[in-house]
């Protein structure tokens, strides 16, 4: 399969789920009851990119290309990016071997990778 395949069928999976639904809302709550804010995670191979935004309102939204500002960036070989998602590897695994760029704050990756 497709990453893009991969990222619909996850993003389709994540909306449909109500406790994931209200982990993005505890997710893009800022501390202390503060505004909502949207979390966006970026997947670049060498041929596309990808990013999913998350909003509690939203639930998350699969779209095309770069994104300037990011919370997490998973950057590499579709190959790589799709053991990611498939929860075969995380992103801290990855990082350490070299097998994919991730930035990012690690406790973003938790959450993310929670979600999947």
């Amino acid at each position: 399969m497709q990453l893009e395949d991969i990222l619909k069928q996850k993003v389709k999976q994540i909306n449909e789920d109500k406790a994931h639904r209200q982990e993005i809302k505890d997710w893009t709550q800022l501390a202390y009851g503060g505004p909502e804010v949207v979390k966006v995670v970026s997947f670049a191979t060498p041929d596309k990119a990808y990013h999913l935004v998350f909003s509690a309102e939203k639930g998350v939204e699969l779209r095309e290309g770069e994104y300037p500002t990011f919370n997490l960036s998973y950057r590499g070989s579709e190959e790589n990016i799709l053991k990611v998602l498939s929860g075969e590897k995380s992103a801290s695994n990855v990082w350490q071997n070299k097998e994919l760029h991730v930035w990012g704050g690690l406790s973003e990756a938790f959450v993310f990778e929670k979600l999947l």
